[in-house]
């Protein structure tokens, strides 16, 4: 970009929205020649809530993810079932966000970290009262 000499690059884009991009090329919000350079390979997945029975093993991968120095996290089975039937306006990334906050909670050092039901609302998450560390 900004040379004057033509380069030749093998390039493959990944791109996902949340809007139907047929539609939106169809009322003209959308490029045409755009559309038809990306619709290569199409995958329509559907929303988490549309999935819920996707959660365990996501929860599962991504607090596996997570792990540091040998901390584990452990999930209490109503915790799960309420992360369950919670509607995940933000997707996988609203999951992953909700996993990752008990770390940066007050905590012993190298000591589990476990998420409980109580800590999760179904529209808020809330932490439990802080630990005193000594």
């Amino acid at each position: 970009m900004g040379g004057t000499k033509e380069c030749h690059a093998d390039v493959r884009v990944i791109a996902a929205t949340n809007k139907p991009l047929e539609e939106e090329q169809k009322a003209g919000r959308f490029r045409e020649d755009l559309y038809y350079r990306l619709n290569v390979v199409s995958i329509a997945l559907p929303p988490l809530r549309e999935r819920r029975e996707d959660i365990p093993l996501l929860v599962e991968h991504l607090l596996a993810s997570r792990q540091s120095a040998g901390v584990r996290c452990k999930i209490e089975p109503d915790a799960l079932r309420a992360l369950q039937n919670y509607d995940w306006p933000g997707n996988i990334r609203e999951l992953a966000n909700v996993l990752e906050r008990p770390k940066s909670w007050p905590r012993r050092t190298a000591s589990p970290w476990t998420i409980y039901p109580r800590t999760f609302s179904s529209h808020r998450w809330r932490p439990p009262p802080p630990i005193r560390v000594r």
